[in-house]
């Protein structure tokens, strides 16, 4: 991944799916190794999850246990009362904002879960929407009363930090103890925060000083867990950023330019096409990069028909099942297109048919 921190991760998740989402670095952090790394950790991985091209989750031992641990947790009931629970169930039965409902478990799991349960949601291609369902959660605490950003206490954020945060047309501050997260939402209503969600801000303050003879050791890992946790839940968001004591390196306007990261991402793959395919179909390959076409995920492979080589394509889309073979072949549940040489007069015909079977057309 060009411009990320050069690190070992402890896992890497990705899909071989065409359509599927970013990559995924899974770090698993234990108190005694990574305690005192805490501002590195957190540089090097809001870094990445900056850079747009990696979703990044932090698990810790206590996320494994049976029953949760407790957190400090600025979209919890002793912040936001249990009394807007209510409304949210209120909310979440009307058919009238029926577009909204599909934020219910997102809006459960940060009310109060284990962060790796929005992980296992994600995982498992379930409605998944942590900038929303924030959002959500803050424009209905607001609505008993903004408070302006100059009336907010905010002593902690640096300069830029607090003027990204001011950025915003309605703000609030949400505290638990050593966690605060510092909100602002564009002023809208909630049906259209899905349109707006790139203006909304989130700050997040961890007082989380270094370890010394005087540091209250569980108060200490508390804070820490905590952090992980809200940054797991909150990392999708555009505006999303982190303030550390003693961290004054990390940039809060920086946000993903998303267009540019699936530019970049879709030349590497197809660059890595390239470098696979053979010599005789590649001015071929080059061509159908040229028309914008989505990246074949098959190159030089063999089509397993009840454990049998049905035939080999020199490159296909397997979500399509579809590919170019040099000979004509056949394979049950596959088109399979022979491939036609560029000086052939049908050249242009055969072109045309990749692209609409690709595109669907």
């Amino acid at each position: 991944f060009p411009g990320l921190p050069k690190k070992r991760v402890d896992f890497l998740i990705s899909s071989t799916h065409p359509k599927a989402s970013k990559p995924i670095v899974v770090e698993t952090d234990g108190f005694q190794f990574h305690y005192a790394t805490v501002d590195k950790d957190i540089e090097d991985r809001m870094l990445m999850i900056k850079s747009g091209r990696v979703d990044v989750w932090t698990f810790v031992w206590d996320d494994f246990e049976k029953e949760a641990p407790n957190y400090y947790n600025p979209f919890g009931p002793k912040v936001i009362s249990p009394k807007f629970d209510e409304g949210l169930k209120k909310l979440f039965l009307s058919s009238d904002l029926e577009s909204l409902h599909h934020l219910k478990k997102t809006v459960e799991i940060l009310r109060g879960e284990s962060s790796i349960n929005g992980f296992i949601e994600l995982l498992n291609c379930r409605p998944w929407s942590p900038s929303e369902a924030s959002t959500l959660l803050t424009l209905i605490f607001l609505s008993t009363g903004a408070m302006s950003a100059e009336a907010i206490d905010s002593k902690e954020l640096d300069e830029d930090a607090r003027l990204f945060w001011q950025e915003a047309d309605k703000t609030l501050r949400l505290s638990d103890r050593s966690i605060s997260l510092f909100a602002g939402i564009p002023d809208c209503r909630s049906l259209k925060i899905a349109e707006k969600i790139d203006r909304v801000r989130a700050v997040l303050f961890v007082d989380l000083e270094k370890i010394d003879d005087n540091t209250n050791l569980e108060e200490f890992k508390m804070t820490w867990r905590s952090l992980w946790r809200t940054v797991n839940l909150l990392q999708s968001l555009r505006g999303f950023h982190v303030v550390l004591p003693g961290i004054d390196n990390l940039d809060a306007t920086l946000t993903p330019d998303y267009n540019q990261v699936i530019s970049d991402q879709t030349n590497a793959l197809w660059q890595e096409v390239f470098e696979l395919t053979e010599d005789d179909v590649l001015g071929t390959v080059k061509s159908l990069c040229d028309a914008n076409l989505s990246v074949p995920d098959m190159v030089g492979a063999d089509i397993m028909v009840n454990d049998t080589v049905a035939c080999t394509v020199e490159f296909g889309w397997s979500c399509k099942k579809f590919g170019v073979a040099l000979e004509a072949s056949v394979a049950k549940g596959w088109t399979i297109l022979e491939y036609v040489d560029p000086v052939s007069s049908g050249y242009e015909e055969f072109l045309q048919k990749i692209i609409d079977v690709v595109t669907g057309e």
